[in-house]
């Protein structure tokens, strides 16, 4: 038997056919049909992708596209193949290539919509050339119907109209004839006809005699003679004439457009094929979406990975069909199915024959996405009852023959030249005695396995089954059996070994209880023993995928508790940290207007020295500012790692600031000063204080801005010039140097400042000088609101050319 021989006769086992017809359903037009029925099998993996990118891609724009046009064409290829030959084209034939030249526009359109992602495509829209000048002048000379249209030429619009003219004349002069009172009597009836294309008028048999003129018909009864008289053949005779020159002048256009169209042969006949093939590949897309199917990785490797795979023959005859997951991996090329009987295993074989045809063809298979498969250039199978009566072959015989065929077609290569190749066998080795069967198949085995077939075999010999266990490249796998409905599940397990079953299958058919009895008896306890421990292998499996499904659902369950509880956190935390914006923006308005009020009464204390009403309101403002920065802490900034003794530090929930008095690596609570208090605070509440947050004014870091020529009489005790050493008082302020009214403004602004900012004393450097400064100074003192106490600068103070004022 021939290669192509083998390879045809596995595509019949496999009913490859049956799923070309189901494709060409699909199809639009007679030529695309006839492309899925010769559909090509790739041999060449990188050629193979490419035609399942191709079906990707078409399905996408089918899918996503507002309106892909119908490529319902005719079959042009021999009429073309004619033109070229010069061979002139008929009306309908011109329009059918209009026809196609129209699609080849709109096609090309549709698909450049989607040039970037589907560029496979694409490359195919960009071989179709519409022929605009040939479309053009086919359509101004031809109609639907293909008819020549009168106004194809100016000429035959001409010759046309003259025609009806003289047809008109003629008809009006035979209609004054019908209705004369000469011709009443002579007339079989009021009307006239035409005979060879030209007019005649019914006259009766008995009085033709009366009328002048050429006979043309007699009537079937012999009743009626169909004259055409003789005034009226010359009026016919022209009609005939100019009846000639329209035909003549529609021929010359035919043959005009012919040849145009034999001109672009070349180009027409790439079109018709391109559009063709588009068709083809539009019903690949078709019946992908119609089974739900999905391209799949493809490898050279012989891995087979196929995940929720179904027999597409199933799945267009609208079954249920039970979805399966199929694992060949490449290190066991050979697998063992067993199970029971009608529990699927020959519709697993032709299953995954039918895919690795698929995979070659560019179709999508029906299986879940994240599946593999494996390209085979040759693919043999021997399925089903393959007794020849014609070449009087038994059935072990003809199995035989084909397994001979097989093993002879490997024999022409060498094995490391020999191309991936799969073989399917249905029920290896029966038909004959089974000790001798199962022996010859184990064989049979052996040898492809050795020459690096992926083989997949069906079988019910236990000594195949055990193969696995004693031999490296073999796997198990079996159809499962439910023994509590007594019926196979279709389901396949891999791994295991599984049971015929025939007795409980027999039993459900409805073979005799006692019959049964008594074949369960006559069954050696060894054989029946090894069904048992199959079938309890089976259901122990199938209790643990039960088990690892609920689990696997459990977890996802969790998993999705999980999230949703973090959402719903997150959307917690969103809407504090939200809420606290909003507070925020509440307690800085509120500051705002507070600042706008103690303007006022710093205002009014120049003229009434409210000094209670400014103090209330800077203990207004502190406590704003501490609310605000405490709420600047949105959560979002986490504890604080590192800080000094002696820094200010923000103190989370407390809503307030203090010092820092121990490190916060020392223990896990450490204190801090807040005011004239120490506490003991939880290191993790501490907070860096924001660079938003108001700052706070001391001695040893800023330099107080006052109104007008006060500006910067403000200095730092570390801050150079004229710095006192050992102060007491947290601010100091030099005014040497100043007139009185000078220094007196300074001084009454300096005092502003310092109780707003809470500080306790001042100190202030007048000098000696002739002592104006320092009486006047002291008067201010005695009369200002601001002052509790005055006193002269101690030593390292200034002495007495300095005056420390404590401040209420």
């Amino acid at each position: 038997m021939s290669q192509d021989s083998l390879q045809l006769q596995a595509r019949q086992a496999l009913e490859w056919e049956q799923l070309l017809s189901v494709l060409a359903r699909y199809a639009q037009s007679k030529p695309g049909a006839r492309a899925c029925l010769q559909l090509p099998l790739e041999t060449n993996l990188p050629t193979a992708a490419m035609r399942l990118q191709e079906t990707t891609e078409m399905r996408m724009i089918l899918e996503c596209a507002r309106s892909f046009p119908i490529l319902a064409f005719d079959d042009i290829e021999d009429l073309l193949n004619r033109s070229a030959k010069g061979a002139q084209l008929e009306g309908v034939e011109l329009y059918s290539v209009s026809v196609l030249l129209d699609l080849c526009a709109e096609v090309s359109r549709a698909i450049m919509d989607f040039e970037e992602s589907c560029p496979t495509i694409s490359v195919l829209a960009y071989t179709l050339d519409p022929l605009s000048r040939v479309y053009e002048a086919i359509v101004q000379c031809v109609d639907h119907e293909g008819n020549i249209q009168e106004s194809a030429t100016p000429e035959l619009s001409q010759l046309v109209q003259h025609l009806h003219q003289l047809r008109q004349q003629i008809r009006q002069r035979l209609e004054r004839l019908l209705s004369s009172h000469e011709f009443e009597e002579l007339l079989q009836g009021q009307y006239f006809a035409q005979r060879g294309e030209r007019y005649v008028i019914p006259v009766k048999s008995d009085k033709q005699h009366h009328i002048s003129g050429i006979v043309h018909d007699i009537s079937g009864s012999g009743a009626t003679v169909f004259i055409e008289p003789r005034d009226f053949i010359e009026l016919n005779n022209a009609i005939k004439v100019a009846d000639l020159q329209v035909k003549q002048e529609i021929g010359r256009i035919l043959q005009d457009l012919s040849s145009l169209v034999a001109s672009h042969v070349t180009i027409l006949l790439q079109n018709f094929q391109t559009l063709r093939q588009l068709d083809c590949l539009g019903a690949k897309a078709r019946l992908s979406i119609t089974m739900r199917a999905n391209p799949v990785s493809l490898n050279r490797r012989q891995h087979v990975m196929l995940k929720e795979a179904r027999h597409p023959l199933l799945v267009m005859n609208k079954r249920d069909v039970v979805a399966n997951d199929i694992h060949l991996p490449y290190e066991t090329p050979v697998c063992i199915v067993s199970g029971p009987n009608t529990g699927g295993k020959t519709a697993t074989l032709k299953l995954l024959g039918m895919f690795a045809l698929m995979v070659r063809a560019g179709l999508h298979l029906p299986c879940h996405e994240s599946s593999e498969m494996a390209i085979f250039e040759r693919i043999y199978a021997d399925i089903g009852d393959a007794q020849d009566l014609e070449r009087d072959l038994s059935s072990f015989s003809a199995h035989i023959t084909n397994m001979i065929a097989i093993m002879n077609d490997t024999l022409s290569s060498r094995p490391e030249a020999f191309p991936p190749s799969l073989v399917l066998l249905d029920e290896i080795g029966n038909a004959t005695d089974p000790a001798e069967g199962a022996a010859i198949a184990e064989a049979l085995l052996c040898r492809l396995h050795e020459q690096g077939f992926k083989v997949i075999v069906t079988t019910h010999y236990h000594s195949l089954k055990t193969m696995p266990l004693r031999k490296p490249g073999f796997m198990n796998a079996s159809h499962e059996f439910d023994l509590v409905t007594m019926s196979p599940t279709y389901r396949l397990i891999e791994g295991l070994p599984g049971g015929s079953s025939a007795l409980e299958i027999a039993g459900q058919l409805g073979l005799d209880p006692l019959v049964l009895s008594h074949a369960s008896t006559l069954l050696q306890g060894q054989e029946r023993d090894l069904e048992f421990m199959f079938q309890e292998l089976q259901n122990t499996q199938h209790r643990l995928d039960h088990e690892l499904r609920q689990a696997q659902s459990l977890r996802v369950e969790a998993e999705r508790f999980h999230q949703e509880a973090r959402e719903v956190k997150e959307r917690v935390c969103q809407s504090e940290r939200q809420e606290r914006q909003k507070v925020r923006k509440n307690l800085q308005a509120e500051l705002a207007h507070v600042k706008r009020e103690l303007h006022t009464m710093m205002e009014e204390l120049k003229s009434h020295r409210t000094l209670f009403q400014v103090k209330s309101t800077r203990q207004k403002i502190v406590q704003l500012q501490q609310q605000s920065e405490a709420l600047l802490d949105d959560g979002e900034t986490g504890p604080l790692r590192h800080a000094s003794v002696g820094e200010m530090v923000a103190i989370k929930d407390l809503g307030t600031h203090g010092i820092l008095l121990e490190p916060i690596d020392a223990s896990p609570r450490v204190k801090v000063q807040v005011g004239e208090k120490i506490i003991s605070v939880d290191a993790q509440l501490l907070r860096s204080i924001h660079a938003s947050a108001t700052p706070q004014v001391s001695a040893s870091s800023q330099r107080m801005n006052m109104k007008g020529k006060a500006k910067k009489d403000f200095v730092s005790e570390n801050s150079g010039g004229h710095v006192l050493q050992s102060v007491t008082p947290s601010l100091t302020i030099d005014l040497r140097g100043k007139s009185v009214d000078e220094a007196i403004e300074s001084t009454e602004a300096a005092f502003d400042h310092a109780v707003l900012q809470g500080h306790q004393a001042i100190l202030v450097i007048h000098g000696h000088g002739t002592g104006k400064l320092k009486a006047a100074l002291r008067t201010l003192c005695s009369a200002s609101p601001y002052v509790l106490t005055y006193r002269p600068g101690e030593r390292g103070e200034g002495g007495d050319g300095a005056t420390v004022v404590s401040l209420r």
